[in-house]
């Protein structure tokens, strides 16, 4: 199983008996074409980019994950804006998060048939069915990321574990 260079996702695959293997994401198409892994786990997004409907005819629509783009700052830096500064940033973040997903959601519904045109299959799948088998993951990684960073997860997403 092809999977970005991060711990979390190479340990997300081991629980179901994988072999993640990292590979850059320039080279997925050629690694799929030649066999050297099976599978990837990326969003239809990619999938359309990087054209790999020309090698994989299978998709599994899993729902396992999600990643987005982090608004980083320097923290003393951030320190020395003025809170109002601060609450502007913070609130348009929020606000163009949130339009950003809806887009990223919309695009994924629209390419879903596009790539089926090219061949594709794709099996609807049921996360209940492997949540199960996540518990000690959600633990160790609760554990990892701390209270707070998972509290604010849990808020977008619901709980989990």
């Amino acid at each position: 199983m092809r999977v970005p260079n991060n711990e979390i996702g190479q340990d997300f695959f081991r629980v179901f008996g994988a072999t993640p293997v990292v590979i850059p994401a320039g080279r997925m198409h050629e690694n799929l074409k030649a066999g050297v892994v099976e599978a990837q786990e990326n969003p239809l997004s990619i999938w359309g980019e990087f054209k790999l409907y020309e090698v994989q005819k299978y998709g599994s629509l899993t729902r396992h994950m999600w990643s987005g783009f982090n608004l980083l700052a320097n923290l003393r830096s951030w320190q020395r804006l003025p809170a109002g500064v601060q609450g502007v940033i913070e609130r348009n973040a929020a606000k163009f998060a949130g339009l950003q997903r809806a887009d990223n959601r919309a695009f994924n519904a629209a390419l879903q048939p596009q790539l089926a045109q090219r061949g594709m299959v794709f099996n609807e799948v049921d996360g209940n069915s492997f949540r199960a088998r996540l518990g000690p993951f959600y633990t160790r990684w609760r554990g990892k990321v701390g209270q707070r960073a998972w509290s604010l997860l849990e808020g977008h997403v619901g709980k989990i574990g």
